[in-house]
């Protein structure tokens, strides 16, 4: 009876569904796209066995390819057999070209002959793949096999032979199709490639297809990609979610409003689309990885509509999340027990993707309502100092200090030298004296003071500068005494100087703030015993001196302190002795002690436990925590009482946020000029902008897009990585981001934008390195990075032209005398462009406009200028058409501010403008032009007619535009224009939402904003009077409870002129149960059954389960259930059911874990007598139903973290009669979870390998978390750790203990067939895994690794070993190596295979045979993949070489 239950409710949903699906009618279609007018040359080594002049050239016109009536491109020719590899190039340039999948700059396509072939290639501009058709034998077609051959008269089941079901490929494309009726019911196949089944067969698991109802239904077979699939839609659902239909968009307000961070308490409303008829339920989970709390919320449907061809559905939730936080929230769809979940995919933002479990999550940041940064820095132009290395202004002070650390000398340096670089100390020419960080230039503040006036030329109005305070390097992250400036920089007259001038000049000043570390030369370490003061060091060395002499460690303690005070020093009130973790145990004579990096120069402040915070914590050593921040002298407040306006916070995610957290709380003032707060991260740094800790942070998510887009025409990718950052961040952070190009910790912009490699310790040491171009690109970055929101950042010099590679080349000198004047006059002419616009560029709204290929543009806005900011970066002048519509009215001019003669204004919601090559432009509107919209309409109201909705409104324009949608808020289209303020729309679907808008256009075709009406317009025929009549109601008889028998009851109605023939058009139907006691009704689901003459039949049943007198009555709406008439009210009585004994002796519930965002119940049944259902109650409410009595459990996901509930299970039997267990109490919370590491590695993994887990939570500790391998023949291996559920844990694997053999995993193991960057053998920061601690039941949370690739062995051989004798003439060399790499054996170009294996013939010689292998990253990928990186590079190259015996 429970499969009866579920099959009838199921049943009754389906139908439903059905009936929305026929009486539901579609919008107009959107315009398809028009692929001519595209030249498509197919490149690659094989142009010139095609008739070519050469290869590799996208302008040759022999290997053009031809369009199509189908839209496609073909080339066909003749090739002889060998290795090749090709991709697509448009338009005659690699401006804009295709690899493997479609991907611009994507990989090449290989291919391997053994034999000439005559092969044709075909290519789709849709979705940019590549298909080489070869016609397959008659043997070799593929045919349908399965339990449905004999429905299709296609010979016995499962008989490849008899099958007759054969596929064709009609249009040539390698898609098979078949096509027949196909009987109701449920049916599995395969298609098999041949006569039996030694043939390949395709899918790995049976092809389910579920049929309605008869259908012709046509079958696919994809040959390229060994798909299957069909047609078939049975416009209803079908026990089958289509998750490559689903879709969500965090980008577009159609699917999340609103756009990016929101504050807390704000409503958010989130949609999903599904095709039409496939759901039958949808909701969303909602976490916030700061609490813990997961929240479940049911998504309701909100209507369809026809987009782009295909007619879809939404369903919607709106959540309001009330605390702050960085939440997640990942999608749910159901159809009927089919379920897939739909989450984020491998990119941050927009689009997502399917699967069927663990999706990842969008994420969504909440922050406080009361969150405010400092208004000067969203005014702010920043420079970037580094002060050592600017401007000598003061002589007297460049011998102010006599050693750099310790005893080491310092190396002053002429000011035209490059910095010393003693990784270069073997090299010939090397000049330095092999130490690190002690060479001085001169630099100073009263350097930097002389120099405001060419600064502030460049429309700069706030100074950064690197750490200036005491200390022994030339970089000064290595303090010595943070409240102390450095006497090479200066003296404490001459920074207060300095400062009085700025404020003159209504200039801030940001300072490096380094509160991890310190150097170890320093008063508060004292590694060499310089100071008065105690240092750590020097304590803790003596005090283990005398333990490992046998003193007590206490007594020791005592000792040591009473010499020191003997000797005249002093020890800190702020007990700098205890700051730092130093061990006892010494190497190479060092007692060994905690340290930034395991740079020994910089030891690190300790965590303690303490009263602050319950965990290890700096904030718990409240001395500590004092001298920084809390006290009036502390060290941030003393400097910002000298003249600074905020801090810079050095690797501000390595100090636990609490402390920060209370920074911000000390130093804020709530005044207008308070003090900035930036922490120095290099990814997303949303968790910090919620309003409790920075202001900005340096935004190398900003720079990473930019280079993405100057160096490899990447402008979709650019916009889509600003995208992500623009939705990640509040608006207060956003305009206050420090948009940087460059830094002290990357190499210089031009050198990167001008192809340069940082595995150069030199940049003119790199060949590739083209110094104009860099020049060039950099140009460009500038007039983006003035024309965004935030403040644009120089790094010093980058403006006059210096170039360099990674640390130290790119803290080079600024070069006077010898600037690039035309690059700084450029900068001169865009600061001057942010200046006059100030506000406009400060606080202006963002709109990204435009992005493709070579061309970026996005503008700003406020109510007196509109800016368009444009660059492109390619080669050639182009023209484009920009959508401003939403932007700017009509007939507005534009000036560039960058060449003053070229204009330009927007006609019809279009801004034509030609850029030209290697340029940009940026256009402002002309000044006293009115920018102000026309007045919008008033007063909008609808009267719902049958079959149409009236509207009428107020306005006093000369012409109307009316638009509808289904979906509210979204996809409207115009469906009239009229001059008269009244309209009726006929044709609609009755019991439909329209949502109407109307905008006034004046007579240069401007329109207003949208006037929206208020809420839905439902056509319908009203149900009143004498036009309907309810009948026939089913009279129940008295009865005992039988829990197998729900109580059917049918009702019919007639509407005038709608019911004769078939079910109504929007007619709703429901029953209402109004059970003994209760004074409410229940509402239970109805279906149309049929006709009863001319009226409609419902259909609906309840289940009675208690006994007492029900009354029931059935209610119709035709206004989808604003208004219901009833029938007359019946009744119907139950008694008990038959004496056949309790259900249960004993329901024992048992004491749930406390758990976070969810309570999981288990619970016996002790003496069970026939138990027939159990029922969950959570707070006397009854919340589930269960009729499997198999099951003894029931997770309940719907609970709030903190909140306490009270759980009893109620078990009856079939006559309903029940008993209820103990009652139970539980409150969820944030817990801590054990979470298991899975990691499977690839099967070449040496047995004897250590693996470990460096990572966020060890501080990434190359050997700790040792995982425990699996078996002495797996590659499987695990470990456990414990971590606070909502925790955010980023971690890498490596082998062996060092980073460089570090694991290369799939990032998005839920989508196994997404492109890696770990198959190019690509590794670096930033390409870390990431999990957030998440209860999965018990406490309990798996995660499952992949190594797809080590990246010590970016080529592997695994047919042979060296050494190895072979018998034979010559062997077939097999392995795998980097995807799309360059390898060569013996000097022989060897093509790897799509699934990263090669293999190749070698003729051996008697004897020793060498064989040399040689593997890199191609030309392309060291770009768009590895970044220039090139350590990464460097990594990904090898060469391996190995013996081979013939005897």
């Amino acid at each position: 009876m429970k499969r009866y239950m579920k099959k009838s409710f199921s049943m009754i949903a389906l139908i439903i569904l059905l009936m929305q699906t026929l009486a539901l009618g579609a919008l107009n279609n959107l315009p398809s796209v028009n692929a001519e007018g595209r030249i498509v040359t197919l490149v690659g080594n094989l142009q010139d066995e095609l008739g070519g002049s050469g290869e590799w050239d996208p302008a040759d016109k022999s290997t053009q390819m031809q369009l199509q009536e189908n839209e496609k491109y073909v080339l066909t020719g003749t090739l002889p057999a060998g290795n090749y590899e090709y991709k697509i190039a448009i338009n005659g340039s690699w401006d804009e070209n295709y690899g493997v999948n479609g991907e611009r700059n994507g990989s090449n396509y290989q291919l391997s002959l053994d034999k000439e072939t005559e092969i044709t290639f075909i290519y789709d501009d849709t979705t940019h793949r590549v298909t080489i058709l070869r016609e397959l034998l008659d043997s070799e077609k593929p045919r349908i096999v399965g339990d449905l051959q004999p429905k299709l008269n296609a010979g016995s089941e499962w008989s490849p032979s008899e099958s007759t079901a054969i596929m064709q490929d009609e249009d040539r494309d390698n898609i098979y199709t078949y096509t027949a009726l196909v009987p109701k019911g449920k049916h599995e196949f395969k298609i098999v490639l041949g006569t039996d089944w030694s043939a390949p067969a395709y899918p790995e698991n049976n092809f389910v297809l579920n049929v309605v109802k008869d259908a012709v239904i046509t079958f696919f077979y994809n040959h390229d990609t060994k798909a299957v699939y069909t047609d078939y839609d049975p416009g209803l659902p079908d026990g089958n979610v289509q998750g490559d239909k689903l879709f969500h968009n965090t980008w577009d307000l159609a699917y999340r409003s609103p756009f990016g961070a929101v504050k807390a308490g704000e409503s958010v409303k989130l949609r999903l689309q599904a095709k039409k008829g496939d759901l039958t339920e949808a909701r969303v989970e909602v976490k916030n990885y700061q609490t813990g709390n997961t929240i479940s919320a049911n998504m309701e449907y909100a209507g369809w509509l026809e987009l782009d061809g295909s007619q879809v559905e939404f369903w919607e939730a709106t959540i309001k999340p009330e605390d702050k936080g960085v939440y997640g929230y990942k999608f749910i769809a159901r159809d009927g027990d089919a379920q897939k979940e739909y989450g984020e995919d491998a990119y941050e933002g927009g689009k997502g993707v399917a699967s069927d479990g663990n999706a990842a999550f969008f994420q969504l940041t909440v922050y406080d309502s009361a969150y405010k940064t400092p208004d000067w820095m969203k005014e702010a132009v920043v420079y970037q100092i580094f002060p050592d290395r600017f401007y000598n202004g003061n002589k007297k002070n460049d011998t102010a200090k006599m050693n750099a650390r310790g005893e080491e000398p310092i190396e002053h340096r002429d000011w035209n030298q490059l910095p010393d670089n003693p990784r270069e100390a073997d090299s010939d020419g090397y000049d330095g004296d092999g130490i690190w960080s002690n060479d001085f230039f001169g630099g100073d503040i009263a350097g930097i003071q002389m120099k405001l006036d060419y600064i502030q030329s460049l429309g700069v109005n706030t100074l950064y500068l690197n750490p200036i305070a005491h200390a022994a390097s030339n970089h000064k992250y290595d303090a010595t005494d943070f409240k102390a400036i450095d006497p090479m920089f200066g003296t404490p007259e001459e920074f207060k100087a300095f400062t009085k001038e700025l404020k003159k000049r209504k200039m801030n000043l940001i300072l490096d703030g380094v509160f991890n570390h310190v150097g170890d030369d320093s008063i508060y370490f004292d590694r060499y015993g310089k100071y008065e003061t105690v240092g750590a060091y020097e304590y803790w060395s003596a005090v283990y001196d005398l333990v490992n002499k046998g003193v007590d460690e206490e007594a020791a303690k005592k000792q040591v302190a009473a010499k020191f005070v003997s000797e005249g020093q002093v020890f800190s009130p702020y007990g700098f002795h205890n700051w730092f973790n130093i061990e006892n145990r010494k190497v190479d004579g060092v007692y060994q002690y905690q340290a930034w990096w395991g740079f020994d120069s910089l030891p690190e402040i300790k965590s303690v436990p303490g009263d602050a915070v319950d965990y290890l914590s700096e904030l718990n050593n409240k001395e500590f925590a004092n001298y920084i921040m809390y006290e009036k002298d502390s060290v941030a407040k003393t400097w910002l009482d000298r003249g600074a306006s905020g801090w810079r916070l050095d690797v501000a995610n390595e100090v636990d946020t609490e402390f920060w957290r209370e920074f911000r709380k000390e130093l804020k003032t709530g005044k207008k000029d308070e003090p900035l707060i930036l922490g120095e991260i290099w990814d997303d740094a949303s968790q910090y902008f919620l309003g409790d800790l920075y202001d900005s942070v340096m935004n190398y998510r900003f720079r990473d897009a930019l280079i993405n887009y100057l160096k490899n025409g990447n402008a979709e990718g650019a916009e889509n990585q600003l995208n992500a950052v623009y939705e990640d961040y509040p608006k207060e952070a956003f305009y206050a981001l420090m948009n940087l190009m460059g830094s002290h910790d990357t190499p210089r912009a031009a050198f990167i934008l001008g192809n340069g490699t940082d595995s150069f310790e030199r940049a003119e040491q790199d060949k590739n390195y083209q110094h104009q171009l860099g020049i060039e690109r950099l140009k460009l970055a500038a007039i983006l990075q003035m024309g965004y929101a935030g403040a644009p950042t120089i790094y010093y010099g980058d403006e006059a032209g210096v170039t360099g590679s990674k640390d130290p080349d790119d803290r080079r000198t600024y070069p006077w005398g010898n600037e690039n004047l035309e690059l700084i006059k450029h900068y001169k002419t865009i600061g001057d462009v942010r200046t006059t616009y100030h506000d406009l560029f400060s606080y202006g709204d963002l709109n990204h406009l435009y992005a493709k290929g070579d061309v970026l543009a996005f503008s700003r806005s406020d109510k007196k200028n509109v800016a368009v900011i444009l660059t492109n970066r390619g080669n050639e002048d182009k023209r484009v058409e920009l959508d401003v519509d939403d932007i700017v009215i009509n007939g507005i001019k534009f000036t560039d501010q960058l060449d003053k003669k070229y204009k330009a204004a927007s006609k019809d919601g279009k801004l034509v403008v030609t850029i030209p090559a290697m340029s940009g432009r940026m256009l402002v509107s002309d000044k006293g032009q009115n920018l102000k919209r026309p007045e919008e309409v008033k007063q909008l109201t609808a009267v719902e007619g049958n079959h149409s909705v009236s509207l009428t409104w107020k306005g006093g324009a000369k012409n109307y535009a009316v638009y509808m949608t289904t979906v509210e808020g979204a996809f409207y289209k115009k469906v009239a224009e009229t001059e008269d303020k009244n309209i009726t729309i006929d044709g609609l679907e009755n019991g439909r939402k329209y949502y109407f808008a109307v905008i006034t256009i004046d007579k240069n075709g401007n329109r207003s904003e949208k006037t929206k009406l208020e809420t839905a317009a439902i056509p319908h025929v009203k149900l009143i009077g004498n036009n309907y009549k309810i009948d026939h109601v089913s009279a129940l008889e008295n009865g005992k409870i039988d829990l197998s028998k729900p109580q059917v009851v049918t009702a019919s109605i007639f509407v005038k002129g709608e019911t004769v023939s078939e079910q109504m058009e929007g007619l709703k139907a429901k029953l209402e149960v109004k059970q003994p006691g209760s004074s409410n009704w229940i509402s239970y689901p109805s279906v149309y059954i049929g006709q009863e003459e001319e009226a409609n039949v419902f259909q609906a049943q309840f289940l009675p389960l208690a006994e007492g007198t029900y009354e029931y009555r059935f209610a119709f709406s035709s206004d989808l259930g604003r208004n219901w008439v009833t029938s007359e009210v019946q009744s119907v009585n139950f008694t008990k059911g038959e004496d056949i004994g309790v259900p249960a002796e004993l329901v024992l519930l048992e004491q749930p874990l406390q758990e976070s965002g969810q309570v999981n119940l288990s619970w016996n049944l002790e003496g069970a007598n026939n138990p027939y259902m159990t029922a969950i109650v959570r707070d006397g409410e009854m919340i589930a139903q269960l009729f499997d009595m198999s099951k003894q459990s029931y997770r309940d996901g719907n609970v709030v973290n903190g909140k306490t509930y009270n759980y009893e299970v109620h078990v009856y039997n079939q006559s309903g009669q029940m008993v209820k267990s103990n009652g139970v109490t539980v409150t969820p919370d944030r817990i801590m979870v054990q979470v298991t590491f899975k990691l499977n590695a690839p099967d070449y993994t040496p047995q004897g390998a250590t693996i470990t887990i460096p990572g966020s939570k060890n501080s990434w500790n190359t050997g700790a978390w040792a995982m425990t391998r699996g078996g002495a023949v797996t590659s499987d291996y695990e470990y456990t750790i414990e971590a606070l559920e909502g925790e955010e844990l980023t971690y890498k694997y490596v082998k062996n203990g060092t980073w460089d053999q570090e694991g290369l995993a799939d990032h998005t193991p839920a989508n196994p067939n997404d492109d890696d960057v770990s198959y190019y053998g690509y590794g670096a920061p930033g390409t870390d895994l990431s999990i957030t601690v998440t209860n999965q039941g018990g406490n309990k949370m798996v995660v499952h690794d992949k190594i797809l690739r080590w990246i010590d062995l970016p080529v592997v051989v695994t047919s042979h070993t060296d050494g190895q004798a072979v018998s034979s003439d010559s062997i077939t060399l097999k392995g795998n190596a980097i995807k799309a790499g360059i390898l060569t054996i013996n000097g022989e170009r060897v093509a790897i295979n799509s699934d990263m294996s090669f293999s190749h013939q070698i003729t051996l010689k008697s004897g020793e045979n060498n064989i040399v292998l040689h593997i890199e990253p191609s030309e392309e990928n060291k770009s768009a993949i590895f970044k220039n990186d090139g350590g990464a590079i460097g990594k990904a190259t090898k060469t391996l070489e190995l013996t081979i015996v013939k005897k």
